[in-house]
């Protein structure tokens, strides 16, 4: 009991830190400007999760959702015309936005002691979340998005890369053995079931190969350091006596686009791969008619997501791992945290405190509880053993993007920082403390008030 009230009233605390701030307590909800660079879909007005937002937090999220093919512009635009939203969440390998002075230093307030959330997601990887370059102050200018792992981080994931099959095709083939598999099985395989199949359900015709060519070109260019049993190491192969070389101009990335070509000449790749943009990728990949592509999980949700929803899981891929010669596949990564990816403030933000304030709350195990799964009871149940789970309805609501854009935040969370792996005090009970929490609305806008009132006092 102790525990929890001790985690009660810092989780209390922590909502006050924002729920004090200008225009909270019932003066009137607080817009909040946001860019976020995201494939994500933003929400509907009405919202069920912005509501709750703005009812117990007092804020309200003003959007740009801007596509990840469109990122170098809009940051272009935005240095060029130097006038930026409170919050800027972006994937800018080069730190543009760093150096070019749009985002503040953030280390003197985390070290304020009055963000313990944030605090505590910082400081075991401090070095790897500063920016370290020669044109800004060295430090935290970006909290970031994804793999600050909580917890023992025991595998890699196939959230990453893979030579990717429609599950069709796998079923047409009798579920084929893929050890041992090779890239020439994998187009012979595609071969066959376009010959036997040329048109899908929706007499679409069948496409056989694709890949993101323009604004993600590693969709085309990283096959080779797989292919030859290496996982991935950006541009380079790392051999076994710790030499490293470019796998660009190697003899696997000229067999790789011999095969590439081979495929090519016998009509498996998509005529469309090279000048499609990065929306026009997810919607070619929606329509289902295309059997496999080379690419990272996370880049093809949407199109992922929209087969679902439409009952055509059939058409959705699994993850393949050729290799050349026999050699052990390594698609699978170890989770590696991007810098460049996440929640930054800008310099033309009024109240900075304010805002970290915002991403401090949304770290508590509460809000993750929320952003991620929801409303217990609605959304999600706890069952005797503390473990989450949903009804098949829930299962199916979750599914639906028409029911997600009502009632989840997909964009805000793509790039919010998050707790990935063990809670920090899995202890804690939503069902029991979270709502507890979340009702406190009241007694803190009273809280709120005799603060503001008492420095009214004392200014005068």
């Amino acid at each position: 009991m102790k525990k929890l009230l001790i985690a009660l009233v810092a989780a209390v605390a922590m909502i006050a830190l924002v729920a004090c701030g200008p225009g909270a307590g019932g003066d009137g909800a607080r817009t909040i400007d946001v860019l976020i660079v995201t494939d994500q879909m933003a929400p509907n007005p009405g919202n069920k999760i912005s509501a709750l937002i703005e009812e117990e937090l007092g804020i309200v999220f003003n959007y740009e959702i801007v596509p990840g093919d469109q990122q170098d512009t809009r940051i272009g635009t935005l240095l060029a015309g130097g006038d930026f939203p409170d919050f800027i969440a972006q994937s800018d390998l080069e730190f543009r936005l760093i150096e070019g002075g749009a985002l503040l230093r953030l280390d003197d307030l985390i070290d304020s002691g009055n963000f313990p959330n944030i605090q505590r997601h910082v400081e075991p990887h401090r070095q790897r979340m500063s920016y370290n370059g020669d044109h800004a102050e060295h430090g935290i200018y970006i909290l970031p998005a994804y793999n600050r792992w909580y917890g023992e981080l025991t595998g890699g994931t196939h959230w990453g890369t893979g030579f990717w099959i429609q599950k069709d095709v796998l079923s047409w083939a009798g579920y084929p053995d893929l050890s041992n598999w090779t890239l020439e099985q994998y187009f012979d395989l595609l071969e066959a079931y376009m010959e036997a199949n040329p048109y899908d359900e929706n007499n679409n015709r069948i496409q056989g190969f694709t890949f993101p060519a323009i604004d993600r070109v590693w969709g085309m260019t990283n096959p080779p350091m797989f292919l030859a049993g290496h996982p991935n190491n950006g541009g380079f192969i790392v051999d076994e006596n710790y030499q490293a070389f470019m796998y660009a101009t190697s003899d696997y990335a000229e067999r790789y686009f011999r095969i590439l070509n081979d495929a090519n000449a016998r009509g498996l790749i998509d005529p469309e791969t090279f000048t499609r943009t990065g929306d026009q990728y997810q919607a070619a990949l929606a329509t289902g008619n295309i059997l496999g592509m080379h690419d990272q999980r996370w880049a093809f949700g949407n199109a992922h997501d929209a087969l679902v929803a439409e009952g055509r899981v059939n058409r959705t891929w699994v993850c393949t791992m050729p290799t050349f010669d026999g050699r052990a596949p390594w698609y699978a990564d170890f989770p590696v945290m991007n810098s460049n990816q996440g929640f930054g403030i800008s310099v033309d933000a009024e109240d900075p405190e304010f805002l970290l304030g915002i991403l401090e709350t949304f770290l508590s195990q509460e809000w993750q509880i929320i952003l991620h799964w929801g409303i217990e009871g609605e959304d999600f149940h706890v069952d005797a053993n503390g473990r989450f789970y949903r009804t098949e309805e829930q299962r199916r609501n979750r599914d639906d993007l028409g029911w997600r854009a009502e009632n989840r935040l997909e964009a805000l969370v793509d790039q919010l920082p998050k707790i990935q792996g063990l809670f920090p005090d899995p202890g804690l009970v939503m069902g029991m403390l979270g709502h507890q929490v979340i009702n406190q609305k009241n007694s803190l806008i009273r809280y709120c008030h005799g603060i503001n009132n008492s420095l009214r006092i004392m200014a005068n």
